[in-house]
């Protein structure tokens, strides 16, 4: 009996492999050893169960550099192109009193044991004495945005930038954590560990370890590769409408209602942009997904039917 779990693609069994990745929403730390910048850093990949996103990966950094006072803890955020002192990330959300940010990260700076991690937080506290208000720190992170207003005027293209820097903050810090309270926990909870980690009360985490890995199966992969290739189609849409809108044959007749009509929406959306995709996907075996760093070949590979333990170790291989 066929046990399934394979597709056919033109003719050809095909079987998609396991593949292993870290575990999101989970908190590393490693040391710099392959870096002169930075000593030590912690990375988490963020990802929320409740909507279907790309993971977000922020990483925090002790500098190798003193500044005299220490090593300041800086923090790598997607969409911004600068390092961010970390206790400049907690004025721009809202925390501004440095007592009430070592709280965030120590939880208790009373206790004796905790003078240690409270002495390695003295660099970062001068890194941001500069930025004293949110206010101050918004403007010194809306800075390092990568965002280009394009086509407004000054006051008008200051504040389509400042929007972006909140929207950074909101969806791409943490995106997983409903609240800025949640947030703000656990970027002190990420400090601490980063630097009990640097001190050596707790040893580093192993990128080996299963216990940091999960396997993604067929679905998540055929997911991650449908949100990619609609993305493009949406992408390619809304190129095709504004081209419509700018020299369609609705210009005649001045009839906004169509702009879109049955003669010209094969070329607004085309039909086989998914399906080419995932066609070749599963006959190359090249699972890459743009704007992202892995590389993912040899995912889909032609099934084993030498015996039937063959077929079935296949189908079961990671």
């Amino acid at each position: 009996m066929d046990c399934g779990g394979y597709f056919i693609i033109k003719g050809s069994e095909k079987t998609v492999l396991g593949q292993e990745r870290a575990a999101e929403n989970k908190i590393y730390c490693f040391d710099g050893k392959n870096t002169a910048k930075w000593n030590w850093f912690a990375e988490i990949k963020s990802v929320p169960d409740f909507k279907c996103i790309s993971p977000k990966q922020i990483e925090m950094m002790i500098a190798s550099k003193n500044n005299g006072f220490g090593n300041g803890i800086f923090i790598n955020i997607p969409r911004i192109k600068q390092p961010i002192e970390l206790f400049v990330l907690f004025r721009a959300l809202g925390v501004n009193s440095d007592k009430k940010i070592c709280e965030y990260i120590i939880l208790d700076i009373t206790d004796e044991k905790q003078a240690s991690l409270l002495n390695c937080l003295q660099a970062s506290v001068i890194d941001a004495n500069k930025y004293i208000t949110q206010e101050d720190a918004l403007r010194h992170i809306t800075a390092s945005v990568a965002y280009t207003p394009m086509n407004m005027d000054k006051d008008t293209g200051a504040r389509k930038k400042r929007e972006f820097t909140i929207d950074v903050l909101n969806n791409d810090l943490f995106p997983h954590c409903q609240t800025i309270e949640q947030k703000l926990y656990l970027l002190g909870y990420m400090a601490n560990k980063l630097v009990k980690t640097s001190l050596g009360w707790i040893p580093p985490d192993d990128r080996d370890s299963y216990l940091n890995k999960r396997v993604e199966l067929t679905g998540t992969l055929l997911n991650n590769l449908f949100r990619n290739y609609f993305n493009k189609l949406v992408k390619e849409m809304q190129k095709q409408v504004v081209r419509e809108i700018n020299n369609g044959s609705w210009r005649s007749m001045e009839d906004y209602e169509n702009i879109i009509n049955m003669t010209n929406i094969y070329k607004i959306m085309k039909s086989t942009t998914i399906e080419n995709g995932l066609n070749r996907a599963l006959a190359t075996g090249d699972f890459s997904i743009k704007q992202s760093n892995s590389s993912k070949v040899g995912v889909a590979q032609v099934l084993n039917r030498l015996t039937y333990l063959a077929s079935l170790s296949h189908l079961r291989r990671i």
